[in-house]
């Protein structure tokens, strides 16, 4: 096995995670809607972050041209894990009492944070790997998305109202659309 093959079975592990605690954190939603009704922004959210995990693992096959050293294993890894961290907390734990509502804007600073330092150290990366990476990936249009999810995510760690909440998520999946149809759907960088 080459070093990209662990590498991609280690962080597929870590996705997987990020992706099981997001299904079930909605099946538990789900049986439990009578007693805690379920909060669209909260599930929009967590919609989002399922597509930015996914994401992650069909942007891992750009990576698999580069070199890797240990540094950059950590640092791919740090990115993986904040935003599971976000994918984690984004569902409340069984024992909560009150309403998911009011669980969201209790934990959006941190996994709004998380959401910002995966998009940081994910931009560190890219610079990292950009003279590394097949094809021509529209680096200009990578960094404008990431300056523009930095500081959403930045914006909706610190704002407490739903309506900034509802536009800041639909600026994000315009951004998140964008970065599919620019970046990952671009048949020059495979």
């Amino acid at each position: 096995m080459s070093r990209f093959e662990y590498v991609m079975t280690l962080a597929s592990f870590v996705i997987a995670f990020g992706v099981s605690r997001l299904l079930g954190g909605w099946a538990r939603q789900y049986a439990l809607r009578h007693r805690i009704p379920i909060d669209p922004l909260q599930v929009v959210v967590s919609a989002l972050l399922l597509v930015a995990l996914l994401q992650n693992v069909w942007a891992f096959w750009f990576a698999r041209e580069i070199i890797w050293t240990f540094g950059v294993f950590l640092l791919m890894l740090v990115s993986q894990l904040a935003l599971v961290g976000a994918a984690t907390l984004i569902h409340p734990p069984d024992s909560y009492a009150s309403s998911i509502r009011d669980y969201y804007f209790e934990v959006r600073r941190a996994v709004f944070g998380l959401c910002a330092v995966w998009i940081v150290v994910g931009g560190i990366l890219d610079d990292m790997f950009i003279n590394s990476l097949p094809g021509n990936l529209p680096l200009a249009v990578m960094f404008a998305f990431r300056v523009a999810g930095l500081c959403i995510f930045l914006f909706l760690a610190w704002s407490d109202r739903p309506t900034h909440h509802w536009v800041g998520i639909a600026a994000l999946v315009l951004i998140q659309a964008g970065w599919v149809i620019t970046v990952s759907n671009n048949p020059s960088s495979v």
